[in-house]
């Protein structure tokens, strides 16, 4: 599925969160960032806590190779699934 990322703002808390499909985000809660993106804290479907992973679209099936190569690792979160706007997935 392609969506148009759409601010949210929240008015408690004083800030804007993108939603892509049902994964919400803020660029502010930032975890790491690296070579394929920048990882975000988030929360899918309003209700589970995510990682989320913001890679453009041309490093997407050479970051998701690595992803599912390491899945036993401990120092990586397994990957569940994507979803995309239309600069990034």
């Amino acid at each position: 599925n392609t969506y148009m990322c759409r601010p949210v703002v929240d008015m408690n808390q004083m800030r804007v969160e993108d939603r892509i499909g049902k994964i919400r985000f803020c660029r502010r809660d930032n975890l790491d960032s690296g070579r394929f993106g920048s990882v975000f804290r988030g929360k899918y479907d309003d209700k589970f806590d995510v990682a989320v992973k913001r890679v453009a679209h041309t490093d997407f099936v050479v970051d998701l190779d690595l992803l599912k190569s390491a899945q036993n690792h401990p120092n990586i979160l397994r990957y569940y699934g994507s979803d995309q706007d239309i600069e990034f997935v």
